[in-house]
């Protein structure tokens, strides 16, 4: 007799599975807490066992998982706000960009900073 459960990875019943033990330990639960949406934009929010995951999609297809695992749980809501407000783009998405901006979907302080203006 078996016990049902599912593998975490690849959906099977467990003694149908193949995973082996090192990919199960190092799998992260992830639990959705927040969804966004607006159009064809969409940011799902997970709290993982390492902390917040953003996932970005466009058209239900994942463009990027942003992990912001040192940052509260409002910080990775206003991630996904920013992705489905046009905020973030999908040019921010490329880190090798030169145009890319901070994570979070803004200009990083020597991007935007002006002396005569700033401080």
């Amino acid at each position: 007799m078996y016990l049902m459960i599912d593998c975490p990875l690849c959906g099977k019943a467990r003694y149908e599975c193949k995973c082996t033990k090192e990919e199960l330990m190092n799998y992260q639960s992830r639990e959705l807490h927040h969804e966004y949406w607006r159009e064809e934009r969409k940011a799902l929010v997970y709290h993982t066992t390492k902390g917040w995951e953003v996932d970005l999609l466009k058209n239900d297809e994942l463009l990027e998982t942003r992990r912001v695992y040192d940052h509260s749980e409002s910080y990775a809501e206003d991630v996904g706000e920013n992705w489905v407000d046009g905020i973030i783009t999908e040019a921010m998405l490329d880190s090798s960009n030169p145009n890319s901006v901070g994570y979070y979907g803004y200009n990083e302080k020597t991007d935007n900073y002006d002396p005569e203006v700033d401080d």
